[in-house]
Protein backbone atom coordinates (compact mmCIF):
# COMPACT_ATOMS: atom_id res chain seq x y z
CA UNK A 1 0.00 0.00 0.00
CA UNK A 2 2.72 2.28 0.96
CA UNK A 3 4.57 1.94 -2.17
CA UNK A 4 1.18 2.80 -3.99
CA UNK A 5 0.50 6.13 -1.89
CA UNK A 6 4.27 7.31 -2.80
CA UNK A 7 3.86 6.52 -6.31
CA UNK A 8 0.80 8.78 -6.40
CA UNK A 9 2.38 11.50 -3.79
CA UNK A 10 5.53 11.71 -6.37
CA UNK A 11 3.24 12.09 -9.53
CA UNK A 12 1.64 15.12 -7.82
CA UNK A 13 3.39 18.88 -8.82
CA UNK A 14 4.89 20.45 -5.75
CA UNK A 15 1.99 22.93 -5.61
CA UNK A 16 -0.49 20.50 -5.43
CA UNK A 17 1.47 18.72 -3.01
CA UNK A 18 1.87 21.39 -0.51
CA UNK A 19 -1.82 22.10 -0.54
CA UNK A 20 -2.80 18.91 0.14
CA UNK A 21 -0.24 19.32 3.10
CA UNK A 22 -1.55 22.31 4.23
CA UNK A 23 -5.22 21.18 4.13
CA UNK A 24 -4.12 17.96 5.58
CA UNK A 25 -2.81 19.82 8.85
CA UNK A 26 -5.95 22.47 8.83
CA UNK A 27 -8.69 19.98 9.16
CA UNK A 28 -6.62 18.23 11.68
CA UNK A 29 -5.79 21.12 13.72
CA UNK A 30 -9.40 22.74 13.21
CA UNK A 31 -10.77 24.61 16.13
CA UNK A 32 -14.22 22.73 16.03
CA UNK A 33 -12.51 19.57 16.49
CA UNK A 34 -12.68 17.01 13.66
CA UNK A 35 -16.13 16.42 12.30
CA UNK A 36 -17.89 13.73 10.60
CA UNK A 37 -17.00 15.61 7.31
CA UNK A 38 -13.29 16.53 8.62
CA UNK A 39 -12.84 12.67 9.12
CA UNK A 40 -14.00 11.51 6.32
CA UNK A 41 -11.89 14.15 4.03
CA UNK A 42 -8.81 13.19 6.53
CA UNK A 43 -9.59 9.22 5.89
CA UNK A 44 -9.60 9.69 1.91
CA UNK A 45 -6.39 12.06 1.99
CA UNK A 46 -4.77 9.51 4.25
CA UNK A 47 -5.77 6.82 1.97
CA UNK A 48 -5.05 8.08 -1.37
CA UNK A 49 -1.43 9.82 -0.41
CA UNK A 50 -0.12 8.05 3.15
CA UNK A 51 -0.23 9.90 6.23
CA UNK A 52 3.67 9.33 5.99
CA UNK A 53 4.18 11.48 3.00
CA UNK A 54 1.59 14.33 4.55
CA UNK A 55 3.32 14.83 7.13
CA UNK A 56 7.27 14.60 6.39
CA UNK A 57 9.35 17.71 5.07
CA UNK A 58 11.06 15.36 2.40
CA UNK A 59 10.52 15.57 -1.15
CA UNK A 60 9.78 12.70 -3.32
CA UNK A 61 11.90 11.39 -6.10
CA UNK A 62 11.09 13.59 -9.25
CA UNK A 63 9.23 11.24 -12.08
CA UNK A 64 9.64 11.53 -15.73
CA UNK A 65 6.42 11.14 -18.07
CA UNK A 66 6.20 9.61 -21.39
CA UNK A 67 3.32 9.12 -24.13
CA UNK A 68 2.57 5.80 -24.15
CA UNK A 69 1.94 5.12 -27.64
CA UNK A 70 5.26 7.54 -28.07
CA UNK A 71 7.19 4.43 -26.12
CA UNK A 72 5.85 1.92 -27.88
CA UNK A 73 6.47 2.67 -31.01
CA UNK A 74 10.60 3.90 -30.20
CA UNK A 75 10.55 0.19 -28.57
CA UNK A 76 8.82 -1.22 -32.20
CA UNK A 77 11.17 0.72 -34.03
CA UNK A 78 13.86 -0.97 -31.68
CA UNK A 79 12.67 -4.69 -32.69
CA UNK A 80 13.32 -3.95 -36.37
CA UNK A 81 16.74 -2.11 -35.94
CA UNK A 82 17.70 -5.42 -33.98
CA UNK A 83 16.18 -8.26 -36.69
CA UNK A 84 18.33 -5.79 -39.23
CA UNK A 85 21.66 -5.99 -37.36
CA UNK A 86 24.40 -7.55 -39.25
CA UNK A 87 26.75 -8.39 -36.76
CA UNK A 88 27.14 -9.81 -33.45
CA UNK A 89 28.35 -6.86 -31.56
CA UNK A 90 25.14 -4.27 -32.72
CA UNK A 91 22.53 -6.82 -32.31
CA UNK A 92 24.43 -7.19 -28.85
CA UNK A 93 23.88 -3.42 -28.64
CA UNK A 94 20.43 -3.19 -29.62
CA UNK A 95 19.88 -6.04 -26.98
CA UNK A 96 20.86 -3.99 -24.18
CA UNK A 97 19.04 -0.86 -25.01
CA UNK A 98 16.04 -2.62 -25.58
CA UNK A 99 16.27 -4.52 -21.84
CA UNK A 100 16.49 -1.27 -19.99
CA UNK A 101 14.02 0.72 -21.31
CA UNK A 102 11.65 -2.45 -21.49
CA UNK A 103 12.62 -2.46 -17.71
CA UNK A 104 12.58 1.23 -17.10
CA UNK A 105 8.71 1.24 -18.38
CA UNK A 106 7.24 -1.99 -17.30
CA UNK A 107 5.06 -4.13 -19.31
CA UNK A 108 2.04 -2.05 -19.55
CA UNK A 109 4.10 -0.08 -21.77
CA UNK A 110 5.22 -2.76 -24.03
CA UNK A 111 3.65 -2.65 -27.94
CA UNK A 112 0.87 -4.32 -28.67
CA UNK A 113 2.89 -7.31 -30.31
CA UNK A 114 4.00 -8.01 -27.61
CA UNK A 115 0.99 -8.96 -25.52
CA UNK A 116 -0.02 -10.84 -28.80
CA UNK A 117 2.68 -13.07 -28.98
CA UNK A 118 1.56 -14.33 -25.25
CA UNK A 119 -1.09 -16.28 -27.27
CA UNK A 120 0.80 -19.12 -27.98
CA UNK A 121 0.06 -22.31 -26.95
CA UNK A 122 1.88 -26.22 -26.21
CA UNK A 123 2.64 -27.69 -29.01
CA UNK A 124 3.27 -24.87 -31.54
CA UNK A 125 6.31 -24.20 -33.51
CA UNK A 126 7.83 -20.67 -33.16
CA UNK A 127 10.77 -19.32 -34.41
CA UNK A 128 13.22 -17.36 -31.99
CA UNK A 129 13.56 -13.48 -32.91
CA UNK A 130 15.85 -10.79 -31.70
CA UNK A 131 18.40 -12.84 -29.04
CA UNK A 132 21.75 -11.75 -28.61
CA UNK A 133 23.34 -15.58 -28.69
CA UNK A 134 23.74 -16.32 -31.83
CA UNK A 135 23.09 -20.02 -31.13
CA UNK A 136 19.45 -19.55 -30.50
CA UNK A 137 18.77 -16.60 -33.29
CA UNK A 138 16.59 -17.96 -36.15
CA UNK A 139 15.96 -21.47 -34.52
CA UNK A 140 13.09 -23.29 -34.74
CA UNK A 141 11.56 -24.03 -31.84
CA UNK A 142 8.21 -25.94 -30.66
CA UNK A 143 6.23 -24.64 -27.22
CA UNK A 144 6.56 -27.11 -24.43
CA UNK A 145 5.07 -25.16 -21.13
CA UNK A 146 3.41 -22.07 -20.81
CA UNK A 147 4.34 -19.06 -18.52
CA UNK A 148 3.31 -19.30 -14.80
CA UNK A 149 3.16 -17.11 -11.68
CA UNK A 150 6.57 -18.40 -11.03
CA UNK A 151 8.20 -18.42 -14.03
CA UNK A 152 7.04 -15.69 -17.14
CA UNK A 153 8.66 -17.44 -19.44
CA UNK A 154 7.82 -19.88 -22.11
CA UNK A 155 9.05 -23.56 -22.36
CA UNK A 156 10.87 -23.89 -26.15
CA UNK A 157 12.38 -27.41 -26.48
CA UNK A 158 15.05 -26.94 -29.67
CA UNK A 159 16.55 -30.36 -30.79
CA UNK A 160 17.14 -32.60 -28.30
CA UNK A 161 17.02 -29.55 -25.33
CA UNK A 162 15.34 -26.71 -24.54
CA UNK A 163 15.42 -23.34 -23.32
CA UNK A 164 13.71 -20.56 -21.74
CA UNK A 165 12.07 -17.82 -23.41
CA UNK A 166 10.06 -14.62 -22.93
CA UNK A 167 7.35 -13.66 -25.71
CA UNK A 168 9.21 -10.74 -27.02
CA UNK A 169 11.68 -13.38 -28.51
CA UNK A 170 9.17 -15.37 -30.11
CA UNK A 171 6.99 -15.67 -33.33
CA UNK A 172 4.92 -17.99 -34.52
CA UNK A 173 6.19 -19.89 -36.99
CA UNK A 174 4.32 -21.15 -39.98
CA UNK A 175 5.65 -23.82 -42.47
CA UNK A 176 6.47 -22.24 -45.79
CA UNK A 177 4.23 -24.25 -48.93
CA UNK A 178 6.41 -26.64 -50.74
CA UNK A 179 7.86 -25.34 -54.20
CA UNK A 180 8.01 -28.56 -55.04
CA UNK A 181 6.81 -32.42 -55.64
CA UNK A 182 8.01 -35.53 -56.57
CA UNK A 183 7.13 -35.69 -59.86
CA UNK A 184 7.11 -32.11 -61.01
CA UNK A 185 8.97 -30.97 -63.94
CA UNK A 186 11.39 -27.80 -64.01
CA UNK A 187 14.33 -25.83 -65.67
CA UNK A 188 17.85 -25.81 -64.35
CA UNK A 189 18.94 -22.30 -63.95
CA UNK A 190 22.18 -22.43 -62.34
CA UNK A 191 24.16 -21.30 -65.06
CA UNK A 192 27.43 -22.74 -63.59
CA UNK A 193 25.37 -26.12 -63.77
CA UNK A 194 26.19 -28.54 -67.12
CA UNK A 195 22.79 -29.12 -67.27
CA UNK A 196 21.88 -25.07 -67.67
CA UNK A 197 18.52 -24.68 -69.53
CA UNK A 198 17.28 -28.41 -69.66
CA UNK A 199 14.00 -30.35 -68.31
CA UNK A 200 14.27 -32.24 -65.38
CA UNK A 201 11.95 -34.48 -63.29
CA UNK A 202 12.08 -34.31 -59.75
CA UNK A 203 12.10 -37.80 -58.54
CA UNK A 204 13.08 -37.41 -54.43
CA UNK A 205 13.37 -34.89 -51.97
CA UNK A 206 16.46 -35.57 -49.57
CA UNK A 207 17.69 -33.00 -46.55
CA UNK A 208 18.74 -30.24 -48.67
CA UNK A 209 18.42 -31.11 -52.64
CA UNK A 210 16.18 -32.92 -54.82
CA UNK A 211 17.18 -35.79 -56.54
CA UNK A 212 16.18 -35.18 -60.69
CA UNK A 213 16.54 -37.06 -64.09
CA UNK A 214 17.21 -35.23 -67.41
CA UNK A 215 15.53 -36.14 -70.73
CA UNK A 216 18.44 -38.14 -71.30
CA UNK A 217 18.08 -40.38 -68.11
CA UNK A 218 21.09 -38.51 -66.53
CA UNK A 219 20.38 -38.41 -62.57
CA UNK A 220 22.10 -36.06 -60.17
CA UNK A 221 21.53 -33.53 -57.26
CA UNK A 222 20.28 -29.90 -57.20
CA UNK A 223 19.49 -27.93 -54.33
CA UNK A 224 15.33 -26.11 -55.15
CA UNK A 225 16.47 -22.55 -55.57
CA UNK A 226 18.87 -23.72 -59.10
CA UNK A 227 15.26 -24.55 -60.11
CA UNK A 228 12.63 -22.93 -61.49
CA UNK A 229 9.04 -24.58 -62.08
CA UNK A 230 8.68 -25.69 -65.66
CA UNK A 231 5.78 -24.30 -67.71
CA UNK A 232 4.35 -26.04 -70.81
CA UNK A 233 4.06 -23.92 -74.04
CA UNK A 234 0.39 -24.52 -75.00
CA UNK A 235 1.72 -23.54 -78.63
CA UNK A 236 4.47 -26.03 -78.23
CA UNK A 237 2.21 -28.85 -76.60
CA UNK A 238 0.07 -28.61 -79.47
CA UNK A 239 2.35 -28.88 -82.26
CA UNK A 240 3.50 -31.73 -80.58
CA UNK A 241 -0.14 -33.26 -80.07
CA UNK A 242 -0.44 -32.73 -84.20
CA UNK A 243 3.30 -34.27 -84.72
CA UNK A 244 2.16 -37.24 -82.56
CA UNK A 245 -1.41 -37.63 -84.61
CA UNK A 246 0.67 -37.68 -87.95
CA UNK A 247 2.87 -40.51 -86.92
CA UNK A 248 0.18 -42.35 -86.12
CA UNK A 249 -1.28 -41.40 -89.68
CA UNK A 250 1.56 -42.25 -91.34
CA UNK A 251 1.72 -45.58 -89.65
CA UNK A 252 -1.79 -46.65 -90.19
CA UNK A 253 -1.10 -45.64 -93.38
CA UNK A 254 1.85 -47.81 -94.29
CA UNK A 255 -0.47 -51.08 -92.57
CA UNK A 256 -3.07 -50.49 -95.13
CA UNK A 257 -0.45 -50.77 -97.85
CA UNK A 258 0.49 -53.85 -96.00
CA UNK A 259 -2.68 -54.79 -96.39
CA UNK A 260 -3.81 -54.25 -99.85
CA UNK A 261 -0.68 -56.06 -101.04
CA UNK A 262 -1.00 -58.87 -99.31
CA UNK A 263 -4.33 -59.32 -101.13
Amino acid sequence: MNELQNMNWACMPKITRDRLISSYFCKTDSSNGIRDYNQGYLDALIHICGKHNLTSHIEPPELIFVERQKSCDFLTEMYEHAKKSESEAELQAFQMAINFIENLLGERCLPETKEQAKSLNIGDKVKIVNVANPMLKDEIGIIKALPTKDESRYEVGIDDGWTLLEAKYLELYVEPTPEFKVGDKAIVIDKKSPHYGEKVTLVKKTDVDWLVINTFSDRFYLTESRLIPYTENKEENSRKQLYDALCQLESASINVRKCLVSL
